[in-house]
């Protein structure tokens, strides 16, 4: 059988190694697997571990460590690349900005009624009770007046935004965001504060 040889970095990239032909070595497959093990217990680095595990074809355990080395990478990103971070969360919020959902407005209004009307037991409601004491909540008298424009062009006056969006299956802080020029839109409904 024809043995399998494979190009390897002498110094590993992540030390400071190049491309350089210098830096290269050819290396059977089991080989290797041998280096990235010995790299990993000398450096540490899960990239090392994936590839030893990979060459060997010892695959159990490997999805765990990509997610762990994805986690890594996207935490050093942050740290490390602030302007290209806010580039890239400028982005989403521009591409998300007015687009209708792609999912179809039945899957919403089930996952409403999913978390609508769950039995709970006395202690959780307790706790619930407990949880929102002291806390603010709107009386008719000042609640907020908005003009609706329903997707199929209907107006409506709405005081108070969270009765309306429940009956309408709609989630109320993104109409709240639209009222405030955030979105254009959400789910083909269009808002705006005609009073404060």
């Amino acid at each position: 059988m024809k043995e399998i040889y494979h190009i390897h970095h002498i110094v590993p990239k992540y030390v400071g190694g190049t491309d350089e032909p210098n830096n290269l070595v050819k290396l059977p497959l089991w080989a290797h697997a041998e280096v990235h093990r010995r790299l990993f217990e000398v450096y540490g680095n899960i990239e090392d571990d994936i590839a030893s595990r990979m060459l060997l074809g010892k695959t159990e355990g490997v999805e765990e460590l990509r997610i762990e080395l994805a986690k890594r990478n996207f935490q050093k990103w942050l740290k490390e690349k602030p302007e290209e971070v806010e580039n890239w969360k400028e982005k989403q919020r521009s591409v998300r900005k007015g687009k209708p959902s792609i999912l179809p407005p039945e899957h919403y209004q089930k996952q409403a009624e999913k978390f609508r009307g769950i039995p709970r037991s006395q202690e959780v409601k307790d706790k619930i009770s407990k949880a929102k004491k002291g806390k603010f909540v709107a009386q008719p008298n000042q609640m907020k007046t908005y003009e609706v424009v329903k997707p199929n062009g209907e107006v409506l006056i709405v005081k108070g935004l969270n009765e309306f969006c429940k009956n309408e299956g709609i989630d109320a802080s993104n109409m709240c965001n639209v009222s405030k020029g955030k979105f254009k839109q959400h789910k083909g409904y269009k808002c705006r504060l005609i009073n404060t």
